[in-house]
C-alpha cells in the first residue's frame, strides 16, 4: 500500500521431507552415497513440507500485521519436527522400505577417507556426489534450537516427526512397488 516499508526474516528448515518427494529420499540426503559414512551415530534434525510451510505462513503473516518494527524483522529462525533423531536410522527406514540392504550391513566408509575425496573433487565424479559440505551434513551432528520460532512467531510442528517420517516410509515402499512392477512389465 505505498507507504509500507519491507519487512523480512528467514525462515531455516532442514532436511526437509515429505510423502510426496520424487526423489529418492536415502540419496538426495546422502549425495547418491548407498553406504554408512562414520559410524552412524549422528543425530539430525527433520523437516516435515507442512511444518516449513507452516511456519513460513506465521512468518508472513506476523511481518504484514506488524511491519519493520516486528520483533520478527531482520531475525532467522529455524523450523523443525522438534526433537533429535538419527540419521542414519532414519534414512535406513527409507533404505529397507524400498526393499535394499540395510545400509548398517554394509562396509562403513571413512569420513576422513571422503573428505579428503570430496575436497578434491573425487566423488563428484565417481560413487557419490560428495561435497565437503554434504559430507559433514551426514557425519555430524545438525540439530537446530526451535525456541525463537516458537516464542516470536508461535512456531509449533502441525505434523509430527514420527506421524511424517511413518508416512514417507510408507509413500518410499510404495514406489518401490510401483518401480518393480514398472519393471517387471
Amino acid at each position: 500500500d505505498g507507504g509500507r516499508a519491507l519487512a523480512t526474516c528467514a525462515v531455516a528448515p532442514h532436511l526437509v521431507y515429505a510423502p510426496e518427494d520424487k526423489d529418492d529420499l536415502p540419496a538426495a540426503l546422502l549425495g547418491g552415497c548407498d553406504r554408512l559414512l562414520g559410524l552412524g551415530g549422528n543425530l539430525t534434525s527433520f523437516t516435515h513440507a507442512e511444518n516449513a510451510a507452516h511456519a513460513m505462513v506465521l512468518a508472513a503473516s506476523k511481518l504484514w500485521k506488524e511491519g519493520p518494527e516486528s520483533t520478527a524483522a531482520g531475525e532467522l529462525f529455524f523450523v523443525t519436527d522438534g526433537g533429535a533423531q538419527s540419521l542414519w536410522d532414519g534414512v535406513n527406514d527409507v533404505v529397507l522400505a524400498r526393499g535394499a540392504t540395510s545400509l548398517y550391513s554394509k562396509l562403513h566408509l571413512s569420513p576422513k577417507l571422503l573428505w579428503i575425496g570430496a575436497s578434491a573433487g573425487v566423488g563428484r565424479a565417481g560413487l557419490a556426489k560428495l561435497t565437503p559440505f554434504s559430507l559433514q551434513t551426514c557425519t555430524k551432528d545438525r540439530v537446530f534450537c526451535t525456541a525463537k520460532a516458537r516464542h516470536i512467531l508461535g512456531y509449533s510442528p502441525v505434523v509430527s516427526f514420527e506421524e511424517g517420517w511413518a508416512e514417507t516410509v510408507a509413500a518410499a515402499a510404495k514406489a518401490a512397488t510401483a518401480q518393480q512392477r514398472k519393471k517387471a512389465d
